[in-house]
């Protein structure tokens, strides 16, 4: 048996070149480790929990501010229990260490913001919930993206602020600036007030009456641009006495 195993250590020790070409060469792959459950990283919370899991396995509580007051014992014995191997406590530590290097909170909390994407309207308004808001007059017919929170809503244009608003929940109604409106609509005579009622009245006199209230009880007549276009855009897929009939009873009302 040992001059067996005295002439295998020996053919281990030649060259692989040197074996036969019938001798299979192979390397061995050495043994998979076993996969860690636990990273390294939850130690510090893993022990922690035991430690409080282990003293507070044979007590009874009766709601949950018992529970907590225990819990803030057992922290408060954990955080001032000396370390094995080092000088200290975690108490020590976080007021040496960590305590001295905390940032101050924020002056302002986090606030949710929705966005989307809107197109100016003639009248340089955006309506966003059925609200419209109002912003530089330059931009008409221009797409801006729109940030909305609980109380603000903000328009921005390649990445810049242009606008911004108090946000309002009232339907049909308009926030508007006057910074935001332009000194003078020549650049946009041809969606004058006067014009428009004139088109309107084409499709019928109730249809013009309609336009001519929805551009009278605005502020500003150029708000109501917007919500007469929509009537008269009607006029493209019905009949001009359908729309005069709903109009009728739109004045009714």
């Amino acid at each position: 048996m040992r001059k067996i195993r005295e002439v295998l250590r020996l053919r281990s020790q030649k060259p692989i070149s040197s074996l036969p070409h019938w001798v299979p060469a192979t390397t061995p792959t050495p043994k998979p480790l076993p996969p860690r459950i636990y990273p390294a990283g939850s130690m510090p919370t893993s022990m922690p929990l035991n430690t409080l899991t282990v003293s507070l396995r044979n007590h009874i509580f009766f709601s949950i501010t018992q529970l907590n007051e225990a819990i803030a014992e057992q922290l408060q014995t954990m955080n001032t229990r000396p370390f094995k191997k080092v000088p200290s406590s975690r108490r020590e530590l976080f007021e040496t260490i960590d305590k001295p290097a905390r940032k101050t909170l924020p002056k302002h909390p986090f606030q949710y913001a929705d966005w989307k994407m809107a197109r100016v309207n003639i009248d340089y308004h955006v309506e966003v919930d059925r609200h419209f808001y109002s912003v530089p007059y330059q931009l008409v017919r221009e797409q801006g993206r729109i940030r909305l929170t609980s109380t603000t809503l903000e328009v921005l244009f390649k990445n810049r602020r242009v606008a911004s608003h108090k946000r309002s929940y009232v339907p049909g109604g308009f926030t508007t600036l006057q910074a935001h409106m332009p000194k003078s609509h020549q650049r946009y005579l041809e969606w004058t007030p006067s014009r428009i009622i004139k088109w309107a009245e084409k499709s019928g006199p109730d249809t013009g009456k309609l336009v001519t209230t929805i551009l009278e009880n605005r502020p500003h007549r150029e708000q109501g641009f917007s919500s007469a276009m929509g009537i008269m855009r009607l006029c493209k897929d019905y009949t001009p006495e359908r729309v005069e009939k709903v109009c009728r009873r739109a004045l009714a009302k």
